[in-house]
């Protein structure tokens, strides 16, 4: 019978998800530990894993230029990462005894798999990441997505955690069995039903009893959707279409990925198909949603924002929205328009939730099709953004495309990404060209500039030398014309 390895699944740190996993407990004192992704996050990482007096400290990335910030957050020795570098071998070669921790850091599917192929040769990696919802603290025991042979173990807490000398510390207790007598001992509860206070509670947060006469088409992308939806809609007495509901971690039908249009061409063909009112397409875990009208056309993810903020505003009247930087601008019209306070933000979940938590927004959207929620534990939460649109379609009488129609009054251009060698100089290029003429220049991530008729945004990536733009302008022409223009720019 082959060994179950382990995997310690989300929980908060910093700005960012750091993710990977666990195999078993250690069998020495931690000496090792490798990071992969030398961006904010991993940079953070290194330098809790040298508060904690851990011996080697191996960065990794696909940049070199990030050496030299490694060494200055702790990091002991650096390997260029690459689809053509074995990375677990150079690993090995620097620490041949093995490593005790292996962190994840990016989102690059190369990287992650040679993360994935440490735990073959007997690292440890650790999955951190986003709490959910529930009590003072939850642990959850299910299969990783990627790989059902190895089993997930997810924490989550109503105070997030930032402390990663602090969970290191706990792994060892944990594996050592070590642990004080406490002052108060909890309850154990061995049958919760967990499924169904959760879909009362997402019910009870929007108040939606029922959907009306709706005609839905839901496709679950063979991820946790199929596992929730069956009950939610048997409590509002909706019977939706069902596209891919079957749970299957092997997603044979099409990526779980709602962002990516061309995993939504069967939800828009059914959509119109079964003459629907709303399409909707969750991503693997449930925390993205992406929507399509009753023509099957694609509602993007910044409207979907304006559209909710309707709702919770109408809760609580003058709440600060926030919507994050590649958006419209629709979004902080809507938002102002419905009476609430638009504030911009960064892009990425953790930065987003800090600042609500700091900030007391009571809603964020992003561009990503990310949704929050400050009154359901500022969690990103894909059923409570289904709800608050089925809310909204119910109270507006009217189809869904009428409702998104004037919206569509801009020209956005998605975002595009340029490979280049000097990030800096680029930035420092357009700030140059393009500063001195700007109505409003903000610089809270990357640097976007505003003008009369058009705006863009420039971000480098944290994990490869790209840059993303995003520009958006009043007609179809300008827009066309700019982008060519940033890009000639970017690119030179």
């Amino acid at each position: 019978m082959n060994k179950r390895k382990t995997a310690l699944d989300e929980v908060e740190f910093g700005a960012a998800p750091v993710r990977g996993l666990v195999d078993g407990a250690p069998t020495r004192p931690i000496s090792a530990a490798v990071v992969i992704g030398i961006g904010g996050i991993g940079l953070n990482v290194l330098q809790g894993l040298a508060i904690s007096a851990c011996g080697a400290i191996l960065a990794v990335d696909a940049n070199p230029a990030k050496e030299a910030a490694a060494k200055a957050f702790g990091g002991t020795h650096s390997i260029a990462a690459g689809p053509d570098v074995d990375t677990a071998a150079a690993v090995k070669e620097i620490c041949p005894l093995g490593v005790d921790f292996a962190f994840e850091c990016v989102g690059h599917p190369a990287l992650i798999r040679q993360c994935i192929e440490l735990l073959d040769w007997g690292g440890s990696c650790v999955l951190l990441g986003v709490p959910k919802f529930g009590s003072e603290a939850s642990f959850v025991v299910n299969s990783l997505y990627n790989d059902k042979s190895i089993l997930g173990c997810r924490y989550g807490a109503a105070r997030p955690h930032h402390d990663i000398p602090l969970f290191i510390d706990l792994y060892k207790a944990a594996c050592a069995g070590d642990f004080p007598e406490p002052a108060k001992k909890g309850t154990l509860h061995p049958e919760v039903n967990v499924l169904d206070a959760y879909t009362d509670a997402v019910l009870a947060n929007t108040g939606v009893k029922d959907f009306g006469n709706l005609k839905l088409v839901i496709d679950c992308a063979n991820g946790m959707g199929g596992y929730i939806l069956p009950m939610l809609c048997k409590k509002v007495g909706n019977d939706p279409v069902r596209l891919y509901w079957r749970l299957d971690g092997r997603f044979p039908n099409h990526e779980a990925n709602p962002l990516k249009t061309e995993t939504l061409l069967a939800l828009q063909d059914r959509v119109v198909d079964e003459q629907a009112d709303l399409g909707v397409a969750f991503d693997g875990d449930g925390d993205r949603v992406a929507f399509t009208d009753e023509k099957g056309q694609i509602i993007p993810g910044d409207f979907v924002t304006a559209l909710i903020a309707r709702e919770m505003l109408k809760k609580r009247p003058g709440a600060e929205i926030l919507y994050d930087l590649r958006s419209s601008w629709v979004v902080p019209e809507e938002i102002k328009k419905a009476g609430g306070k638009a504030i911009e933000c960064r892009v990425g979940h953790g930065l987003i939730k800090k600042q609500m938590r700091e900030e007391g927004g009571y809603f964020a959207g992003e561009l990503s099709s990310h949704y929050y929620f400050s009154d359901f534990y500022t969690t990103d939460n894909g059923d409570l953004a289904m709800l608050n649109i089925i809310k909204l379609l119910l109270a507006e009488g009217k189809k869904m495309s009428e409702i998104v129609a004037p919206l569509r009054r801009y020209f956005h251009s998605g975002e595009i990404n340029s490979e280049v060698k000097d990030i800096p100089a680029v930035l420092a290029r357009l700030e140059r060209k393009y500063g001195p003429a700007a109505k409003r220049v903000t610089e809270i991530d990357g640097y976007k500039a505003e003008f009369d008729d058009w705006w863009f945004n420039v971000r480098p990536s944290n994990t490869e030398p790209l840059i993303r733009l995003n520009l958006e302008a009043k007609t179809k022409e300008k827009m066309e014309e700019k982008v060519e223009e940033l890009l000639t720019e970017i690119r030179s």
